[in-house]
């Protein structure tokens, strides 16, 4: 994560052993998105919504993260 320079061709190998090439890119993404907190946490802007309990992460069904509410209901999931 943090020299992606130092990545050699024997990790590059390693990983086309247990995955495809798709299954590379999207642990490459989920790492990037995930990794994108870090600079929060280091400046201490990473308060939580409510300091008198844990604040709620889900996903909706695109796969988004939705932090701290209500769930997401897509239009076609909602009642009528």
């Amino acid at each position: 994560m943090t020299n992606p320079a130092g990545i050699g061709e024997e990790l590059r190998a390693q990983l086309a052993e247990h995955l495809r090439p798709e299954q590379v890119v999207e642990l490459t993404l989920d790492v990037i998105a995930w990794s994108k907190q870090k600079v929060l946490v280091a400046l201490d802007l990473d308060a939580p919504l409510d300091p008198d309990r844990p604040t709620q992460l889900d996903f909706d069904r695109e796969g988004r993260a939705v932090v701290g509410g209500e769930r997401y209901v897509s239009a076609a999931d909602r009642p009528i």
